[in-house]
């Protein structure tokens, strides 16, 4: 009796083994690999699996080589980064049923479709400080992305020290009060008479730590001062640089009217040091130096702006802020960096060397077309798909945090495509990468912001490192209750309105 129990139970698990050894697994890896072959089987661990690492230099500074066999896990590589990108494919690929721990049986030759793949914190309006700073540089890491936009300065304040001019973050760093909820006309809402910001920047010492901290997780730091636009914080505390006597630093959101006198030779020695202490600070290429939404009224009511327009040549107070962007150009590319700004950059005549984030959609023309045909590397972040403060869906059932009253469903953030169709081939590498944009007018904590940012961070990843024809939305809805179990490990406060919906947005 007791040799038939045995021989029963040796039976069952070569049974078991053979089923095992049958099935074909299914895979939720987060970006999705751009060449995985699943093959039938699994690999069985008890604590952790066993891992052999070889280096290889042929292979890309971001490409690894995973094989999982029933013997075990062999990673190859490059780079420290590609074996962090394998590791974080690994940890995703582990599963168990309830008994055993186990991989698939997979054989993945990987590496991203764009070199670009960014993400921008907008400290300027909610600062979010250094620990939620290197947190978001961690989460950034395993999801794959590798340039962390900072955007440091704003009308609503001046988060950067620069030690030429102290009182940008002595003075500019604080606003009397903030705007409270939103209305069609911002300027009637209430604000709440509360001083926000003393104290909320971050030193160049701090700058250097997490440009540090940064690059142990191959992820590059690129900063932005915008201007001659969004400089409300930095006229309040050097008023001589605008046509007015005084300045507060806005206490609205929105954009102000109030802009750099770009005819005063004082502002462009201004934004020249102020730009020349980035560069120094900053090791990357690029430097963003904003552009965007620059109104012109006080250009045009402006004698000695009219008289430069004319002395320069120039057509209009367009081509007058390209002169000026291109005044500081001639400093970062003597720091042997590149510029980047927004769209609004093409409106004048820009440099051809400078990176254009796209974030327009309702232009005439296709900015990213324009810009590609024209020349420039050009970074997506169309603001009706990449826009992370905006809500996930108008249900309003379904709790979120006030945004602005614009909703973009995750599956629209995911089907995105960065490359235009009607864009010529021979114009796609011009089409460099893709980022998500976090502006924080309404993330007042690190709580909003991580359910503003989680889900999208796992969309944006496969955007950007996924090949456009292994994209299927389908299976990213079914993929992503297992990303939701790593963010649920990290205590994250994503967003449970996709919970709540389903795939239905």
């Amino acid at each position: 009796m007791k040799k038939f129990f045995l021989f029963a139970l040796i039976t069952i698990a070569l049974a078991s083994c053979c089923q095992n050894n049958d099935i074909v697994y299914q895979t939720h890896v987060i970006p999705e690999p751009n060449n995985m072959e699943v093959i039938a089987g699994r690999y069985t661990y008890g604590e952790a699996p066993d891992v052999v690492y070889n280096q290889d230099s042929n292979l890309g500074k971001e490409e690894y080589k995973l094989e999982v066999n029933t013997k075990g896990v062999t990673i190859t590589y490059a780079t420290d980064v590609a074996k962090m990108y394998a590791e974080a494919t690994l940890s995703q690929l582990q599963d168990n049923d309830g008994v055993t721990n186990y991989i698939p049986l997979v054989k993945i030759d990987d590496k991203p479709r764009f070199k670009h793949r960014g993400f921008m914190l907008d400290e300027a309006r909610h600062f979010q400080g250094m620990e939620f700073v290197k947190k978001t540089l961690d989460r950034m890491a395993f999801h794959k992305l590798n340039k962390f936009h900072w955007h440091l300065s704003d009308d609503q304040g001046w988060r950067i020290e620069i030690k030429k001019y102290p009182l940008l973050t002595e003075k500019g760093s604080i606003r009397k009060a903030t705007q409270v909820g939103w209305k069609p006309d911002i300027m009637d809402c209430p604000t709440d008479g509360v001083e926000y910001g003393k104290g909320y920047f971050y030193t160049q010492e701090q700058i250097k730590e997490v440009i540090e901290y940064a690059a142990k997780l191959g992820i590059d730091v690129i900063p932005e001062i915008d201007m001659p636009g969004h400089m409300m914080a930095a006229l309040h505390a050097y008023p001589e640089l605008g046509p007015k006597e005084s300045y507060e630093v806005r206490q609205y959101w929105g954009v102000s009217h109030d802009v750099l006198d770009v005819s005063n030779p004082k502002t462009l020695e201004f934004a020249k040091d102020v730009i020349s202490e980035v560069c120094d600070l900053f090791p990357y290429r690029l430097i963003h130096i904003g552009g965007d939404e620059c109104p012109k009224e006080q250009w045009e009511k402006s004698a000695s702006c009219q008289r430069m327009i004319k002395d320069l040549g120039l057509k209009n107070e367009e081509e007058l802020q390209s002169w000026f962007l291109k005044e500081i150009e001639k400093t970062v590319m003597a720091k042997g960096k590149q510029i980047a700004g927004w769209d609004e950059i093409l409106e004048g005549d820009m440099s051809k060397t400078a990176t254009v984030y796209h974030w327009r959609f309702w232009t005439k023309e296709n900015m990213t077309k324009v810009a590609a045909e024209r020349g420039n590397d050009v970074v997506s972040t169309l603001n009706h798909r990449m826009y992370f403060d905006f809500y996930v869906s108008y249900d309003k059932e379904h709790f979120e945090p006030l945004a602005f009253p614009y909703a973009t469903p995750l599956h629209k953030t995911y089907n995105y495509d960065p490359i235009p169709e009607d864009l010529d081939p021979k114009y796609h590498d011009k089409v460099i990468g893709v980022q998500g944009n976090l502006w924080t007018e309404y993330v007042t904590s690190n709580e909003t912001a991580e359910m503003r940012i989680f889900p999208r961070f796992a969309l944006l990843s496969e955007v950007a490192w996924t090949n456009q024809d292994l994209r299927d939305w389908e299976n990213m809805n079914r993929k992503l209750p297992y990303i939701f179990k790593v963010y649920d490990s990290w205590k994250l406060n994503y967003n449970h309105v996709y919970i709540a919906t389903g795939c239905e947005y």
